[in-house]
């Protein structure tokens, strides 16, 4: 959560950090639905630190796919 609202950490295809505010729906506990701001093919960052800042670059150890709700 930002002051703009919730907000994501997305991996750009350069590599480099991008936050991306993205509007949630319902909460099932274990996941939550995000019904705009995203796409559905970015690679987003599960759990960023503090000090995880915009256009930060960082690589990457592998590709993880979860989708849900689709």
């Amino acid at each position: 959560m930002t002051k703009q609202g919730p907000t994501v950490a997305i991996v750009a295809a350069d590599n480099r950090i991008h936050f991306q505010t993205v509007e949630l729906g319902r909460d099932h506990g274990a996941t939550i639905e995000v019904v705009s701001g995203l796409t559905g093919g970015e690679a987003l960052v599960i759990n960023p630190v503090e000090a995880l800042t915009e256009g930060t670059t960082v690589e990457t150890l592998g590709a993880h796919t979860e989708v849900a709700g689709k």
